[in-house]
């Protein structure tokens, strides 16, 4: 940077100093209450370096694009304007085009250059790492050597032109890391990131222009544009000027120490979410005090810091290192981290991180004698059927899904043998994977996409031995847990071995054990007075009968007073239907109707 950029640096920066914000916003911008940079937008909006986007937005988390960058650039620093040259520097940035003037500006004055071959990048978002290495070049400062310092996880994704100046960034408080120990150098800066860095980079200037008073401004003496694009040449200027003597007129005096007015760097390490109970880890730049905030503050005073966080700052003994800030008694929500050094100066915010209540594990269990039951056709494995449906299982009879105490439902259907878990809001929480080693079985999908289908091979009978595994997951690939569901090979219909009539009631006993509902049998029950059904009449079972079940094998079916008027001597029942089928999805088999006499 040449001595009359520098000087114009902190001239724009004096100037931005000594806006005395009104009352009432000059430009109202209605989306920016929830940036963590409202502050420093409103503060370059007012002095006019910053633009709305129309209808009183901003767009915060917007990208910024070069050309955009150029002119916030030109006009922070007061870059001439109006010396453009007889030619274009960029193919892509033509003398028509609206940042003409503030990219010639800002090019002519070594601060920000093109791809190469004539090329500026018009269109093209700005990464965070050029947005340093710019800034760190408009500062002047010497940042030789300090990319060795990084210590960003990333910090090896940096571009080798880019470390030392990212490094002087985050070092003057200019910029902060991506979170979780991260910097991202290549992630594209949001506009509202542009005008904190803009804000902070004009503060850093104007701290160097109060250093320098008393005295001419050190000059670095023309930079030279750098040997090869996008790659800067870092001035060498001193970080701190020597501060002249602000002795009397006799020549005297001593150097006055210099007011601590820069603010440190917050880095989050802790990545989000955290459960409440656990702590958030983070650093500061300086030794002080870190405090975890509502992301819907933004203090800048301690005295604010201490009574949003009801006075839980927690004291960093030294400059970067982890500090435990515990999170006990806070509500869930998003949050931000503030430091504060010894002289009061408050950082910029770290980046957000989610607090999450502490839930009870999933736990997977069967339901109490839990079995699966297969004829010898396809089975549909679903959530959602009930239970008379012959050739479907739903899964929801077959295990239990808690979460402490409360009961979790199997959703839908995800494909490949996996269904999700569900909470009383529909909210997935879990998957349950189903699976068989038994080579007894084969597997296709439902074409209705309601769940995998279970096809028993034909070497497949009662004396067979298979089980179906269920395997609980949760939404991070851990296991929970797996139960087995032993499976009943059951080919064979069910017969009824009896059937008997006794002072107005018919008693049905079955072959096999029968899921029989007290309301649920599906009858067509007839009868004749003359015994051979050529005058047969049925009995409907709202008004004839009721049905109780004995046990497992057995059920009664009760006649009414008035159905039990219309018997003869030589009268009989027939059943022609029955329901429900067996476990297995096998229907009663009743030899073309049963006869039942009914004296």
């Amino acid at each position: 940077m040449n001595k009359k950029l520098y000087i114009k640096v902190m001239t724009s920066a004096a100037l931005l100093s000594a806006i005395a914000l009104p009352t009432q916003a000059a430009t109202d911008l209605t989306d920016i209450n929830g940036s963590y940079a409202k502050d420093a937008i409103q503060e370059l909006v007012n002095a006019g370096i910053l633009n709305g986007k129309g209808d009183g937005k901003f767009d915060p988390s917007g990208k910024i694009e070069r050309q955009d960058f150029a002119i916030i650039l030109a006009k922070a620093l007061g870059l001439e304007l109006d010396q453009v040259p007889a030619s274009t520097t960029f193919t892509d940035v033509p003398t028509s085009h609206y940042a003409f003037n503030y990219v010639e500006a800002a090019a002519k004055a070594g601060l920000i250059t093109g791809y190469g071959n004539g090329v500026f990048g018009t269109g093209n978002s700005l990464s965070r790492q050029d947005m340093a290495v710019i800034f760190v070049r408009a500062l002047g400062v010497d940042a030789t050597g300090k990319g060795a310092d990084l210590e960003f996880s990333d910090a090896g994704q940096i571009a080798d032109y880019a470390k030392d100046a990212v490094a002087a960034a985050v070092e003057l408080g200019l910029i902060a890391g991506a979170g979780n120990g991260q910097f991202n150098p290549t992630g594209t800066a949001e506009r509202q990131a542009v005008a904190l860095v803009a804000s902070n980079f004009l503060k850093k200037s104007e701290e160097i222009k109060k250093q320098n008073e008393g005295g001419n401004p050190a000059s670095p003496g023309d930079t030279p544009a750098p040997t090869q694009p996008d790659k800067p040449t870092i001035p060498t200027i001193p970080t701190t000027p020597s501060t002249p003597s602000s002795g009397g007129s006799s020549g005297g005096g001593s150097s006055s120490p210099q007011p601590d007015t820069t603010a440190p760097t917050v880095t989050l390490v802790s990545s989000s979410p955290v459960t409440i109970g656990d702590t958030v880890v983070a650093r500061s730049s300086e030794s002080g005090t870190l405090y975890l905030i509502s992301a819907n503050y933004t203090p800048r005073t301690k005295s604010e810091l201490d009574s949003l966080s009801s006075g839980r700052g927690v004291a960093a003994a030294s400059a970067n290192i982890n500090t435990n800030i515990p999170t006990t008694g806070l509500a869930t929500g998003d949050y931000r981290i503030f430091a504060v050094d010894a002289a009061g100066n408050v950082s910029a915010p770290s980046s957000g991180i989610e607090l999450i209540e502490a839930s009870s594990p999933l736990t997977l269990s069967l339901k109490s004698g839990a079995k699966l039951w297969l004829n010898s056709g396809a089975t549909l494995l679903d959530s959602t059927s009930d239970s008379s449906s012959p050739n479907t299982r739903n899964m929801n009879n077959l295990i239990e899904i808690t979460n402490g105490s409360t009961p979790l439902q199997i959703g839908n259907y995800l494909g490949s043998n996996c269904f999700t878990v569900v909470d009383s809001n529909n909210n997935p929480v879990a998957n349950l994977v189903i699976d068989s080693s038994s080579d007894l079985l084969q597997w296709s999908e439902d074409p209705n996409n309601l769940g995998p289908i279970v096809i028993p091979v034909a070497a497949a009978d009662e004396h067979s031995v298979a089980s179906l595994d269920f395997t609980l997951w949760d939404n991070h690939g851990g296991n929970l847990g797996s139960v087995q569901v032993p499976i009943i090979f059951d080919k064979i219909k069910p017969t009824v071995t009896a059937a008997t009539y006794t002072d107005g009631s018919i008693t049905l006993t079955f072959s096999e054990d029968m899921p029989i509902e007290i309301n649920a049998p599906s009858i067509t029950l007839d009868y004749s007075a003359i015994g051979d059904f050529t005058d047969s009449e049925p009995f409907p079972s709202e008004a004839a009968y009721t049905v109780t079940v004995l046990n497992s094998k057995q059920f009664r079916i009760n006649l009414t007073p008035s159905a039990i008027a219309k018997l003869t001597s030589v009268g009989k029942f027939r059943i022609l239907a029955l329901a429900p089928n067996d476990y297995a999805g096998n229907p009663i088999d009743l030899n073309g109707g049963i006869q039942i006499p009914s004296i």
